[in-house]
């Protein structure tokens, strides 16, 4: 049986785990760009947007998370840290919440996806964005996922000579 939890600092170690066992980048040149690697995509998201933690459990166990900021302009500017974002901050007004989901390998293809990004997107929308986006790989497995849960291609970005797929969904609904 599956649960989904807020988050709470007593998970940290543990979607910790999760982050590193799924990040793709697994090799760090020092102990040191691997805490800057944790802090960018993680802990900087646990420190400012706690309340946009959700974790997946499996029989009490954590299997998975999502994570995620309202807005990616407001009221920190993340092109700052992402300088990419500069060159699409008209995307960006259209859907500013920004998200990272992870499932442990074992527990993906069981739907449980869906069920955390519904979860983060229904708390993006209560508070009133108006849409998501996420960033992946061009030729990334997941893109047919997040095409099957309502994203869509929206712009090709260049990043650090390599080129990632943007991709929003509104949260608008529609009558």
């Amino acid at each position: 049986m599956y649960s989904i939890k807020p988050y709470s600092q007593s998970y940290y170690d543990k979607l910790t785990e999760i982050f590193f066992e799924c990040s793709t980048q697994k090799i760090f040149s020092s102990n040191s760009k691997k805490r800057l690697f944790k802090q960018k995509y993680l802990d900087h998201y646990l420190e400012n947007h706690p309340e946009f933690c959700f974790l997946l459990f499996k029989q009490e166990v954590a299997c998975g998370y999502i994570i995620g900021i309202l807005d990616t302009l407001r009221p920190f500017d993340y092109s700052e840290v992402f300088p990419y974002y500069d060159n699409i901050k008209d995307s960006i007004i259209k859907y500013p919440s920004h998200l990272h989901i992870n499932i442990l390998p074992s527990e993906q293809g069981k739907g449980q996806g869906r069920a955390l990004l519904l979860e983060l997107e229904n708390k993006f929308a209560r508070g009133l964005s108006p849409g998501v986006h996420i960033f992946t790989s061009l030729d990334a497995s997941n893109v047919k996922f997040y095409k099957s849960c309502g994203y869509e291609d929206t712009r090709n970005v260049l990043y650090q000579d390599s080129e990632l797929l943007f991709m929003g969904k509104s949260l608008i609904s529609k009558p």
